[in-house]
């Protein structure tokens, strides 16, 4: 058997020519693009709140490849039943959440486009409207035939006062339904 060097050399050439392209994705490959860690650390999971209230929502992101500054920064918030929610950052205020249970998304996606989110359980309650009696004061007697001139307002955090206090509807717990609506 003849041994060539220049014939070994070859096939070594057109081997490593094979192996090239993939020593090359091997290495511009980065081996550690992993998606960033959001975590929502306020409000606790499972927290009820009236509506109208004002949340306070705070998140934090890390991530091995970006600055975690600037991707807590960049977290985007977005509600379940109400979409996206105004502001963007680690902390953001929110106090227009409609009524009902919520799952809040706090997300982000670092500069590999590798997304990261966590995402909590909020319930917004509907506040019932409050009807306060103004006239006549509580414990007046009257003469049987007197005519009485009932007056009361309502209020609500959701509704308009004035449409509520005109739909106050009047019943006695003797005589059952009485005459005229609104305050």
């Amino acid at each position: 058997m003849e041994f060539s060097l220049s014939s070994s050399f070859s096939r070594l050439r057109k081997y490593l020519a094979q192996l090239l392209p993939l020593i090359i994705l091997f290495v511009a490959a980065p081996a550690y693009a992993q998606a960033p860690t959001v975590t929502v650390t306020a409000p606790a999971d499972g927290t009820s709140y009236a509506i109208g209230t004002s949340i306070n929502f705070t998140a934090t992101a890390t991530d091995v490849e970006d600055d975690d500054t600037t991707l807590t920064a960049a977290i985007a918030w977005s509600s379940s039943l109400d979409g996206a929610l105004a502001g963007t950052g680690g902390s953001i205020n929110v106090s227009t959440l409609s009524a009902g249970t919520h799952t809040i998304t706090a997300s982000v996606t670092d500069s590999d486009s590798n997304p990261g989110s966590d995402s909590i359980s909020v319930t917004i309650t509907d506040n019932a409207p409050v009807v306060t009696v103004t006239a006549p004061a509580d414990g007046t007697s009257y003469a049987i035939g007197t005519s009485i001139n009932f007056t009361a307002t309502a209020t609500d955090v959701e509704d308009d006062d004035t449409t509520l206090t005109a739909a106050i509807a009047w019943s006695s717990s003797l005589d059952g339904a009485l005459a005229g609506t609104g305050g």
